[in-house]
């Protein structure tokens, strides 16, 4: 069983975090991300391409939510984009079921759960 291939968009604000991500997908998947460091840029990117597989932080919005929207907007325009909204912060596997995203990191990011999540998300 091979994995969905297509294009990856990772957002986070935190600087080097998205590139972080992108290059363990890279490692583990061979996979070639898009990195986007705020809400602005991760809408404008999910406009202009389609993704399989969108991960976003929760809080992009000064320290507030904006990472739902995200996971939204990349559902809105392409349905089969899987979703994965992560945090720093429990309380937002709410958020993360509220947006309908397919799964909820709780960070730091651990490679093995990221690897295990991507393989079942992208099964194909």
């Amino acid at each position: 069983m091979g994995l969905e291939k297509g294009a990856v968009l990772i957002v986070d604000n935190h600087e080097g975090m998205p590139e972080l991500i992108a290059k363990m997908l890279l490692c583990l998947f061979g996979f070639f991300s898009d990195c986007a460091g705020s809400f602005e840029e991760a809408i404008f990117a999910i406009t202009r391409k389609e993704y399989i597989l969108v991960i976003s932080n929760n809080r992009l919005l000064g320290g507030e939510s904006g990472g739902e929207l995200v996971i939204q907007s990349a559902k809105a325009v392409s349905g089969a984009s899987k979703t994965i909204l992560m945090s720093s912060f429990e309380s937002d596997a709410e958020i993360a079921k509220k947006a309908k995203a397919d799964a909820f990191f709780l960070k730091p990011i651990r490679l093995k759960e990221l690897e295990k999540t991507v393989e079942v998300l992208l099964a194909g």
